[in-house]
């Protein structure tokens, strides 16, 4: 593993990103609202934290990633001047069992979310808990369906903030068909952040922003819909585009450039209000001492391998996520290329504060890395299983090797990712002389991950009343 590291922030300071203007959203200059200005003194007392996960956002479609279009001036910003890693995985390809990985440090077996039906048991500890229970004001800001608290990811925050316009639960769902997918959320998110800002206390703070807008639907406002592809005169749609017929295999250039497009804008809108977020801490006087984690839950695929949307595979266009850490004076710049895990994410933010961990966890500090070091590399599992349509899946990383694990089927492949990155070519795992090792190491992880599940109650599947039942059902997310 190498380090490859930029010149460091030496000295505390203040950045003020001011709202962007939409002459500036239309520019490829980075943050021409961005002015420094200093403090009397610098920030002291334990750090702030901001963790943001942004719903189905691929890697690769992030300039710091290596994308060519400016989907994301403000993560790229947070990128040059802080810690970037370069190949961080999910612990799955959907939301809730991913999200309760990034809370609680554990594998997907390890802490039981795997179904659309399951919820996180009370007795597994998460992330917010043991910040609340060390001085901790906690408070989560969720815009989609699978964090909504019936699900147990509210566990340890004072404030769980609703961010959903369709409000999963109320009303009369057959009104509100589709109606996650299509809302709009983050308008909802940045006036409930600037009202909780504003009222935030003097002990340090976690705060979770799940931004949910780059989830499909791919319905950008118009500004954000005309950036990426201006002169489209088609007629594709970027609602349900999972569903249409006409997207597949060999569809015309211009519909398919479309929705990617379509999707590029939805970034694009998100890492602006992310900009527009972060300012109203900076102008409160809490940026100083604060980290920023950026991730994602999960990307999502169009049509390699013929996939459409996520939760069907494990492909690295699915799980490979971002993850950006900034905090310049307190952390190295630059890049990590050994591959991380989404359950790493808890450990990290708690190790650095200098809080104890999350008990029993599965990810690892990556600490060493913000200071500067080297990481080991080290296995990273990720698993689906979400029936009764998907399959039964686990896949593990090490370094660029990959095995896939079919269960169902009783068959594993191999993959060679520096020389098939788009995993292409698999070859059958008893052809393959790394792939022995690496299955011992994934039934290894995954026997240590089914001990950690049964020492802890299971909550079994989530009772729903018949009302939400019959809204995630026309929603999909019971399929």
């Amino acid at each position: 593993m190498r380090v490859r590291m930029s010149p460091s922030v030496t000295k505390s300071r203040r950045i003020r990103w001011a709202p962007l203007v939409v002459s500036t959203l239309l520019s490829f200059s980075l943050m021409s609202a961005c002015t420094e200005r200093s403090r009397p003194q610098p920030a002291t007392g334990p750090p702030n934290i901001l963790l943001v996960s942004i719903d189905s956002l691929r890697a690769d479609h992030l300039g710091t990633y290596g994308y060519d279009k400016p989907t994301s001036p403000f993560i790229d910003e947070l990128a040059r001047e802080g810690l970037v890693f370069e190949t961080a995985v999910s612990s799955t390809s959907w939301t809730l069992p991913a999200h309760a990985a990034l809370f609680t440090g554990l594998a997907d077996t390890a802490h039981a979310v795997g179904t659309p039906k399951s919820r996180l048991a009370a007795n597994y500890e998460t992330m917010a808990e043991v910040l609340s229970e060390n001085g901790y004001e906690t408070l989560a800001f969720y815009s989609g369906p699978f964090l909504h608290p019936d699900f147990g990811l509210a566990q340890g925050f004072d404030r769980y903030i609703d961010c959903t316009s369709f409000k999963v639960g109320d009303g009369d769902p057959r009104k509100r068909h589709g109606a996650s997918h299509r809302d709009v959320t983050n308008p909802i998110l940045l006036a409930n952040a600037e009202r909780e800002i504003g009222a935030l206390g003097s002990d340090p703070f976690f705060m979770f922003l799940h931004m949910w807008d780059v989830h499909y639907d791919l319905i950008p406002p118009e500004n954000y819909r005309l950036m990426f592809d201006g002169d489209y005169a088609g007629d594709f749609d970027g609602r349900s585009y999972r569903h249409h017929a006409g997207f597949t295999a060999g569809m015309n250039d211009a519909d398919f450039n479309h929705v990617l497009a379509l999707y590029d804008g939805e970034i694009r809108y998100t890492d602006d209000t992310l900009a527009k977020i972060v300012a109203l801490l900076d102008d409160a006087g809490r940026l100083d001492n604060t980290i920023i984690a950026v991730v994602s839950d999960h990307g999502d695929e169009f049509l390699e391998h013929n996939g459409k949307g996520h939760r069907h595979t494990l492909f690295q266009e699915l799980i490979h996520i971002p993850l950006v850490v900034w905090m310049p004076g307190r952390i190295s710049s630059g890049r990590v290329d050994t591959p991380v895990s989404l359950t790493d994410v808890a450990p990290t933010l708690l190790d650095f504060v200098g809080i104890r961990p999350i008990s029993g966890a599965t990810g690892r500090s990556l600490t060493a890395a913000l200071d500067g070091g080297i990481l080991d590399v080290q296995p990273v599992l990720s698993e689906l299983t979400a029936p009764p349509k998907a399959p039964d899946l686990s896949a593990l990383l090490l370094g660029t090797d990959k095995i896939v694990v079919d269960h169902k089927r009783a068959k594993a492949v191999y993959y060679d990712l520096a020389a098939d990155p788009r995993e292409l070519h698999p070859v059958a795992a008893e052809r393959a002389d790394k792939a022995g090792p690496l299955l011992m190491t994934l039934m290894k992880l995954k026997k240590r991950a089914t001990a950690i599940r049964a020492e802890h109650t299971s909550a079994g599947d989530l009772e729903l009343d018949d009302e939400m039942r019959d809204q995630l059902g026309r929603l999909g997310y019971l399929d």
